[in-house]
């Protein structure tokens, strides 16, 4: 079942967070691998309402943010472009539990994200991950999702900033 997120399942968002970072790190990639996000981030995320997870069987098997823009880092795109300036919603600290990869978590988070945009009236959705990260880059494929460019995290503790840009435009 997939919910917005509450207040006293911040500890086991945590656990996925940090699952998620381990997981990046053993692919040697720079990606979450300088504090972020940590709990005052999802806290943020919890408190505004924008935290979907994941709830298999009372278990917080992936979670996903969804955040209107406009986003600082999506206001220049390099080696491509966006297709419209309309507005969209941004997909963010997409992360599923270890015990649970491979098993379409992420995937049912972001169609059911797509639904909640679609009811918000807005047709647009972006999101972007590291260069090294193949398992987002093949999920944001499959969910229809089309790699636009190039754009720079605007966040200053990000050792890496360089991201793939996706757009997708939902139907």
């Amino acid at each position: 079942m997939i919910r917005i997120a509450r207040p006293a399942d911040l500890s086991a968002v945590m656990e996925v967070i940090e699952n998620a970072k381990e997981l990046l790190r053993s692919q040697d990639s720079l990606q979450w691998q300088d504090g972020y996000p940590d709990r005052m981030t999802m806290t943020a995320d919890i408190e505004a309402n924008r935290l979907y997870v994941n709830d298999i069987d009372g278990v917080i098997a992936g979670i996903a943010a969804l955040v209107p823009g406009p986003d600082e880092s999506y206001a220049v795109i390099y080696e491509g472009s966006w297709p419209n300036d309309r507005p969209y919603y941004a997909i963010h600290r997409v992360a599923v539990k270890k015990g649970f990869y491979g098993r379409g978590v992420a995937r049912e988070l972001i169609e059911h994200l797509q639904r909640v945009v679609r009811a918000a009236g807005i047709v647009d959705l972006r999101a972007d991950t590291a260069l090294e990260n193949a398992a987002m880059q093949g999920l944001l494929a499959r969910c229809g999702f089309r790699q636009c460019g190039i754009i720079y995290l605007v966040r200053p503790t990000c050792r890496d900033p360089k991201r793939l840009a996706y757009h997708k435009i939902l139907e």
